[in-house]
Order: structure tokens, then C-alpha cells, then sequence
């Protein structure tokens, strides 16, 4: 493997936590790690933190409904904000952990 890593999850007593990702590309010279957690109580919305050497972003997964998710990224260099859209056209609001694969739309906003 050229870019070894592990995976690290530090939990508190209600199941929230971060999970930690550091991994290094020997070919290339390149450290990289991803930090994410859940924010706030409803566990609808995940921060995800990448932080690399050439170009660290932070995205802010947003669950609006059963239905949709916007996930904007901001890129920590530039600024520059890109947001992401999801929206389930089946309107099947089963558990996430076993959605069945159906019709979808994807939006991808590049300001």
C-alpha cells in the first residue's frame, strides 16, 4: 500500500463522537487527515474536516428531510464554497443503513 492509514473513534457515553483518519502517501510525500462528527442533538447534520497539503476543506452534511441533503464545502486556501445537493426521487424514508438504490437527483452549484 502506498498510503497507509487507520481509523480512530473517540465516542462519549451517548454514542456521539469524532472519528480521526490520518493516512500518508509514501510516493508522493503527502500527509493527509479527515476529522468528522455529528453536530448538534438531532444527528441530522455531520462535519467533516480534511485536512491535506495542498488544499484542506470543511463540508457540512445536512440532512433537510428523508429526502434531501445539501453538503456545502468550503475550501480553506481559496474560500471558495461548492454546494452539493441530494434529493431521493423515490421518497423511500427508510433507515439510511438500508436504503435501496433508486431514482435520484444530484446538483452540483460551482459559484
Amino acid at each position: 500500500l502506498s498510503t497507509p492509514s487507520f481509523l480512530r473513534r473517540f465516542r462519549n457515553n451517548r454514542g456521539k463522537g469524532v472519528t480521526v483518519m490520518p493516512s500518508y502517501d509514501f510516493i508522493e510525500g503527502k500527509a493527509r487527515c479527515v476529522l468528522s462528527g455529528d453536530v448538534g442533538t438531532t444527528g441530522r447534520t455531520r462535519a467533516v474536516l480534511r485536512l491535506d497539503v495542498d488544499d484542506s476543506t470543511l463540508t457540512l452534511v445536512r440532512a433537510l428531510d428523508g429526502n434531501k441533503i445539501i453538503a456545502p464545502t468550503i475550501s480553506l486556501k481559496s474560500g471558495k464554497i461548492v454546494y452539493d445537493y441530494h434529493l431521493d426521487l423515490d421518497g423511500d424514508e427508510s433507515s439510511t443503513s438500508q436504503r435501496k438504490v433508486g431514482s435520484s437527483l444530484r446538483a452540483h452549484v460551482d459559484p
